[in-house]
C-alpha cells in the first residue's frame, strides 16, 4: 500500500505568519490514488502559504509533487524537500520512502540521473513491495528512453496498489511515452472507470488521443480534466490542442491568459511552453523552453521523451537543450 501524507484539516482557514495549522488527522495519499483531497485538483492559496514555511512537516515527495505539478516555484519546493529527505536519511536510511523522496530530489532537482537510479534502486531493494518506488522508478525509466522496463515497473506498481487512480493513470503513460498510444489508450480507460472525476487520467487519455490525431476526443478530455482539476499543466494541454486542431482563437485566448498571471504569479515556463507549441511558432517555444530549463522546472525532465515535442527534433537548439539537463536518452 502506499505511504500516507499528512494534510491539515482546515486548509481554508487563515493561518497568521508564526502560526503552524492545527490538526493534520486527515491522512491521505496524494501519489497513492485514494486522497480525500488531491493537490493535483485543488490547492487553496492558503495552504500554499503554509507549504513555504521550512517548518511545516509535509513529507518531501508531496512538496516536489507540488513543484512537478507548477504550483510552487522550483526554488522553493526543492530546498525543504532536500533538507527533509536528508534528514529522513540520516534517522534511519532503512526507509525506503527516504530513498525514493532523494530520488526524486536527484532527478528533478539536480539532475543527477545517475545519483537518482541508484536511490530508486535503493528503495526498492529495502522494501520490494513499496508500490510507489516501483511507480516513481517507471517514471524514471520512461524518461530516460527505457520503455520495456518502465512498463514492467508500472505494471508491478499497479499489482501493488491496484485501486490507485494515479498508478493506474501512470501505467498508460509509459506506453504513451513508448508512442504505444492504442495500449495507452486502453490503460488510461481503465484508469478513469476506476475513478471518472480524476483529472490526471482525462489528461493523459487526452494527450494519447491527440498524438493519435483524434483531435476532438482529445480536446473533449482535456476540456474534463480542466473541469475538474486546477493547474496550468491542464489548460496549457488544452490550449496545445486547439491550436494544432486550427482553433487559434481559443487557443491564444488560454495562452494569453497564462502570461499575464505569470506576471503576478508563477506559472511554469514549460506549461506555456507546451500552449504555445501549438501554434507552430519555433523560435517562441524555444524561448519558452529554454526559460524553462533555467527555472529548473521538474518537467523540463520530459524533453527527452514528449511526443508533443517531436517537431522539433531535428532542430539544433532541441538537441543543445537535452545536452544542458544532460539527460541520458537511450
Amino acid at each position: 500500500m502506499s505511504r500516507d501524507i499528512a494534510f491539515p484539516t482546515q486548509w481554508n482557514q487563515g493561518v497568521g505568519d508564526g502560526e503552524v495549522p492545527d490538526g493534520y488527522a486527515e491522512r491521505s495519499s496524494i501519489d497513492g490514488g485514494r486522497p480525500k483531497v488531491n493537490a493535483s485538483q485543488y490547492v487553496p492559496d492558503r495552504f500554499l502559504q503554509i507549504l513555504r514555511r521550512p517548518f511545516v512537516p509535509i513529507e518531501p515527495a508531496f512538496r516536489v509533487c507540488l513543484g512537478w505539478y507548477g504550483f510552487l516555484p522550483p526554488s522553493e519546493v526543492f530546498p525543504h524537500a532536500r533538507a527533509a529527505a536528508t534528514k529522513a536519511l540520516e534517522l534511519d536510511d532503512s526507509l525506503a520512502e527516504a530513498h525514493t523522496s532523494m530520488a526524486f530530489v536527484k532527478l528533478y532537482s539536480d539532475r543527477d540521473w545517475g545519483g537518482a537510479e541508484s536511490e530508486f534502486r535503493r528503495g526498492i531493494e529495502l522494501n520490494p513491495n513499496y508500490g510507489n518506488g516501483h511507480h516513481w522508478y517507471a517514471e524514471y525509466l520512461s524518461l530516460v528512453g527505457r520503455h520495456r522496463e518502465a512498463i514492467a515497473e508500472s505494471q508491478r506498481a499497479r499489482e501493488l496498489d491496484p485501486l490507485s487512480s494515479i498508478i493506474n493513470t501512470w501505467v498508460s503513460s509509459r506506453y504513451y511515452f513508448a508512442r504505444q498510444y492504442d495500449q495507452a489508450i486502453a490503460e488510461r480507460r481503465n484508469a478513469v472507470e476506476i475513478d471518472p472525476n480524476f483529472g490526471p487520467a482525462h489528461l493523459v487519455l487526452g494527450h494519447a488521443y491527440e498524438q493519435k490525431g483524434m483531435l476532438e476526443e482529445a480536446i473533449g478530455e482535456f476540456q474534463e480534466a480542466c473541469r475538474l482539476a486546477a493547474g496550468p499543466m491542464y489548460s496549457a494541454s488544452l490550449a496545445h490542442a486547439y491550436g494544432i486542431a486550427g482553433r487559434r482563437e481559443e487557443a491564444s485566448k488560454i495562452l494569453n491568459e497564462l502570461s499575464k498571471r505569470s506576471e503576478h504569479e508563477f506559472i511554469s515556463s514549460y506549461d506555456l511552453a507546451i500552449a504555445q507549441s501549438g501554434f507552430g511558432d519555433a523560435a517562441k517555444t524555444f524561448h519558452l523552453l529554454d526559460a524553462a530549463v533555467r527555472e529548473r522546472s521538474p518537467r523540463v525532465e520530459f524533453l527527452g521523451v514528449e511526443p508533443r515535442f517531436d517537431n522539433l527534433r531535428g532542430d539544433s537548439r532541441y538537441g543543445a537543450l537535452l545536452r544542458l539537463i544532460e539527460q541520458p536518452v537511450s
